[in-house]
């Protein structure tokens, strides 16, 4: 198997954003399957709207990355959520982190941060949480 490199995730991840993923809407059902069956415990009810850090998981894995869906730094959510995401950075010292502003400007291959994404994760995890406690 070829070697996962940054320059391949970004090229990998510039290629999957060409293609049309989205959830349930306008009357077409989901494409989103090949991104959750990666997330056992999760479906494509509850990823509709909130697939974004999945999709950078989606990417790592087909660059070749072998990291598993819900690291054990992962505390709050497994990597389909942008805090999982965050949560992974800050615990594995092998991935380099930038919170907020600090003249960090991103390169090909890096990994993104959207504040907005987040808040939707985080709403969504106190909704899941109210729904099955």
């Amino acid at each position: 198997m070829e070697k996962a490199t940054r320059e391949k995730l970004a090229k990998i991840a510039k290629d999957m954003a060409q293609v049309p993923f989205h959830g349930d809407v306008d009357g077409m059902a989901s494409n989103l399957a090949s991104i959750v069956r990666l997330f056992p415990t999760w479906n494509l009810r509850e990823a509709d709207g909130l697939w974004c850090a999945a999709f950078v998981y989606y990417c790592c894995t087909t660059a070749g990355f072998e990291i598993p869906f819900r690291p054990e730094e992962c505390k709050t959510c497994h990597l389909a959520g942008c805090l999982g995401w965050e949560e992974f950075a800050l615990g594995d010292r092998r991935i380099e982190y930038h919170k907020g502003q600090e003249g960090y400007v991103p390169e090909a291959g890096d990994g993104g941060y959207d504040p907005c994404c987040r808040r939707k994760c985080e709403q969504y995890i106190r909704n899941y949480r109210a729904l099955y406690r």
